[in-house]
């Protein structure tokens, strides 16, 4: 216990700072507060100091979405990161945080279809709300961009679309439109 107090000093001081933070920055200290978290049971033996520096990050991500705009591989990993803290958190901070980064994700003009499976897999991951319309677009792009997906992205892919369809009803169409692409893109590769 003292070893994780004072890991947990060592946090707070790192996070006084949150405000000064670079975007990779906030990836890494979601990141990092995970596996921490998973080490030495931060979210057990202080719970509420633990949420309070996982509020304190989901902050610092929503100002700078207020602030910057995020590229679309930032959007992806800062989603990914945010995820992988979920499993020790639930804070009603994320169901503000993760649709507007969503949103800002499909606003982006480029994207790489490893980013638009990482974000997928966030959502799968997490299931909190994301607005319809934009589930919708980001199915469409799945749809959009099959053939472009490398073999470990379509192992992500079909992994994370059988989360989301668990919580998010995908319509028939859209369920076979999406496996005859995988099955089409799987045979030629």
């Amino acid at each position: 216990a003292d070893n994780t107090r004072e890991i947990l000093r060592m946090c707070k001081l790192c996070l006084s700072q949150v405000d000064t933070f670079r975007n990779d920055q906030l990836k890494w200290s979601l990141d990092g507060l995970a596996r921490i978290a998973e080490t030495h049971r931060l979210h057990e033996d202080f719970p509420e100091d633990h949420e309070q520096l996982h509020r304190r990050l989901l902050i610092a991500v929503k100002k700078k979405m207020q602030h910057w705009k995020l590229t679309s591989k930032q959007c992806a990993y800062i989603l990914d990161a945010i995820a992988k803290s979920n499993a020790f958190i639930q804070s009603d901070m994320l169901e503000v945080t993760v649709p507007d980064l969503v949103k800002q994700f499909l606003g982006r003009r480029l994207m790489s279809p490893s980013d638009i499976v990482t974000v997928l897999a966030a959502i799968g991951e997490m299931e909190t709300p994301v607005h319809e319309e934009d589930m919708a677009k980001l199915i469409h792009l799945v749809i959009t961009e099959a053939r472009n997906f490398s073999q470990e992205d379509l192992g992500r892919l079909l992994q994370s679309l059988s989360k989301v369809s668990n919580w998010y009803e995908l319509d028939r169409y859209t369920q076979e439109d999406l496996m005859s692409l995988l099955w089409e893109r799987d045979k030629f590769a």
